[in-house]
């Protein structure tokens, strides 16, 4: 990773091309550290990384945003498939509190491999003036899926005793008319094999909820329900299903 603001903006160069029907995508990202991101079928993986940002502190996502569009308005795209997903894409996280240590990443990735109804291709991401590639439609190298492993949970940070006294300070809080409403969360910290193949939890999400948006981002793995924003041909939609304002 690198801070945008000590580098000019580079210039890439997008190759997006149509390739035969893949029917797992998932089997192209990295096994210990996957990108990837599916709901209903639809489906994409990365790997490599061809530009990344990162801030920390009270500099949140939106500063990234501002070196993605610079970046995206540098970049020769030549997308010949066209669709959600195709030429330039990058996955990112960010930490929404602005006291986080936790950093906000933003990742253009240097392959990704994905699928849109019945059509799928390969998109490959390179610095400008390097080495061309010989056939850009070439499917990488997929990876065999390594053995089965099972998560062992216990006590995060906050323990069952501990969150039965934040309940209560909770309860207390309400009842002195401090606040309202209070949500409550307990964290467990899991334990996994050594080696495992991260890909077999990405795997299990993206099955058991289709209906979700199954994804895997700078070691974040989860399947969410919800999705904050979505643009699309000018629209702006969003699927919020918790909290108390209304919806529209």
């Amino acid at each position: 990773m690198t801070d945008p603001d000590e580098l000019p903006v580079p210039r890439l160069r997008v190759v997006t091309r149509e390739v035969a029907a893949i029917d797992d995508v998932l089997a192209y990202a990295e096994l210990s550290n996957p990108t990837y991101w599916s709901r209903r079928g639809d489906a994409m993986a990365a790997y490599g990384e061809t530009m990344g940002f990162t801030r920390i502190g009270s500099v949140t996502g939106f500063d990234l945003g501002e070196q993605w569009r610079a970046l995206a308005a540098a970049a020769d795209v030549d997308d010949a498939v066209n669709l959600p997903g195709t030429g330039l894409i990058a996955f990112g996280s960010f930490a929404f509190d602005p006291l986080s240590e936790t950093p906000s990443t933003l990742s253009v990735p240097s392959v990704v491999v994905g699928r849109r109804g019945d059509r799928s291709w390969v998109t490959r991401i390179t610095l400008a003036g390097s080495a061309e590639q010989d056939d850009a439609a070439a499917l990488p190298e997929a990876h065999v899926y390594g053995p089965y492993w099972a998560a062992t949970l216990g006590p995060g940070a906050l323990d069952p005793s501990g969150y039965q006294a934040a309940v209560r300070g909770g309860l207390e809080a309400i009842a002195a008319g401090e606040v309202s409403k209070v949500v409550l969360a307990r964290d467990l910290v899991g334990s996994i094999p050594p080696g495992s193949d991260l890909r077999r939890l990405v795997r299990a999400l993206a099955s058991g909820y289709p209906d979700c948006w199954a994804y895997a981002v700078d070691g974040l793995i989860g399947a969410s329900p919800e999705t904050l924003v979505t643009v699309s041909g000018g629209s702006v939609t969003a699927r919020v299903l918790a909290g108390t304002a209304p919806r529209g």
